[in-house]
């Protein structure tokens, strides 16, 4: 039922996307009565500027970025209220199995083990991983790494990449952490090495 719930979430979103295209029409489709409702819930890791990320300006907090403004028109244009939810990365995947998000947008690679489990849209942007450190440290390859405390975020594969790194390289400490930020802080007060994000 939920993999039918999604897929049906995906056809309509590619249907739609491709008739604005086409037509170049601005008329929402009304897609919320044949679901039943008229919210669908986005779940992110408001971590991962300029993707998604907190807006403090104003005195709100406010998530904002890339993927907020691509959630927003699309559920508009599917005739849908959004609804954003947060959460740490590692439960994003759990939060839409147990039905608690309709969808994820979260900067997140479609990884063999996460296809088992959930569906894709096609990749619209690809991102590189890339070492961190402080100015001056001239960690830039892996092989910089060996005797390094490196930090990574819980359930990313920057998570996986740094487990493999730290099989090949000698003397890697891996430190998980939640958050970007959290990770950056942690290179910021000296208590890691070098991150990988």
């Amino acid at each position: 039922m939920k993999k039918k719930k999604v897929w049906l979430l995906t056809i309509l979103v590619v249907a739609v996307v491709g008739i604005s295209i086409i037509t170049g029409h601005n008329n929402p489709l009304k897609a919320a009565s044949p679901l039943g409702k008229d919210t669908l819930t986005m779940i992110t890791s408001p971590d991962y500027p300029p993707y998604e990320f907190y807006d403090t300006k104003g005195g709100d907090r406010q998530i904002v970025g890339f993927d907020i403004d691509i959630a927003k028109t699309l559920a508009e244009k599917l005739g849908f209220k959004l609804q954003i939810m947060e959460s740490d990365f590692n439960g994003l995947i759990p939060a839409l199995q147990a039905n608690r998000a309709d969808f994820v947008m979260a900067g997140m690679t479609p990884t063999p083990e996460r296809q088992k489990n959930i569906d894709f849209s096609i990749i619209y942007y690809e991102a590189k991983d890339t070492i961190v450190a402080p100015k001056g440290s001239n960690l830039k390859q892996a092989q910089d790494l060996s005797g390094k405390k490196l930090g990574v975020q819980l359930g990313t594969i920057q998570e996986q990449n740094a487990q493999k790194i730290a099989k090949k390289v000698a003397g890697i400490q891996l430190k998980q952490l939640n958050r970007v930020p959290e990770v950056v802080q942690e290179i910021k007060s000296g208590r890691i090495d070098a991150a990988i994000v």
